[in-house]
C-alpha cells in the first residue's frame, strides 16, 4: 500500500516537473491532491494540461486509468490548432473510443494492414 502511495507520488513529481515549467501556482501536493480525489472538474483540468504537455503520453496514462482517459478524451471533440496535438487527439480517440477519423500521417499503417 505504501509503496503504491509512493509511486504514485512520484508520478505526480514527474508530471508537474515535466509540464509544469515554474508557470503554476499550484504544487505537487495539489496535483496529487487532484488525482486522488473524486473531483471530475480538477481531474479534467490536470488530464487537459498533461495531453497538452507531455508528448508521449506515459505519465499521463501512469496518472489516470484506461477509464478515466477515455471518459476525458470523449470531450475532446474540437479540433486542436496545432497539427501534433490535433494528431494526438485522434489517435487517443481511435485507441480509446474506437473512433476512427483519418490521420494523413499514419495512412501507410492502415493501407498497410488492410486485405
Amino acid at each position: 500500500m505504501e509503496r503504491d502511495e509512493d509511486r504514485l507520488r512520484e508520478a505526480v513529481r514527474e508530471a508537474f516537473n515535466k509540464t509544469s515549467w515554474g508557470n503554476t501556482t499550484e504544487t505537487v501536493d495539489d496535483w496529487l491532491r487532484i488525482v486522488r480525489s473524486g473531483n471530475e472538474v480538477e481531474q479534467a483540468r490536470l488530464f487537459e494540461r498533461l495531453f497538452r504537455e507531455d508528448s508521449d503520453g506515459a505519465i499521463t496514462r501512469r496518472l489516470f486509468s484506461p477509464t478515466q482517459i477515455a471518459r476525458f478524451i470523449a470531450t475532446f471533440d474540437r479540433p486542436y490548432d496545432r497539427a501534433h496535438l490535433e494528431k494526438k487527439r485522434k489517435v487517443w480517440r481511435a485507441v480509446y473510443l474506437d473512433e476512427q477519423q483519418t490521420v494523413p500521417e499514419l495512412e501507410w499503417l492502415v493501407r498497410e494492414k488492410a486485405p
